[in-house]
């Protein structure tokens, strides 16, 4: 949301938390051969620090960040 405001013209948010994180997932056909190559995909992209660094640059709020320990092998 803090984005939102100020791509909207700087529209004034009331402070606060902009929403509680959750983590959630990809659905995927059973079998799926993607799967691993996703998970692959986004380990290196939180691995490398350019998960939190994108985030921080559309100031997405750093609690939503993950860690690697939670993506699923």
């Amino acid at each position: 949301m803090d984005y939102q405001g100020k791509a909207a013209g700087g529209i004034e948010l009331a402070p606060g938390a902009d929403f509680q994180p959750e983590l959630i997932g990809l659905a995927l056909p059973k079998g799926s051969g993607i799967g691993p190559a996703l998970e692959e995909a986004m380990r290196g992209l939180v691995e490398s620090g350019t998960y939190g660094r994108t985030n921080a640059k559309w100031g997405i709020p750093e609690q939503t960040n993950i860690g690697a320990s939670e993506l699923s092998r």
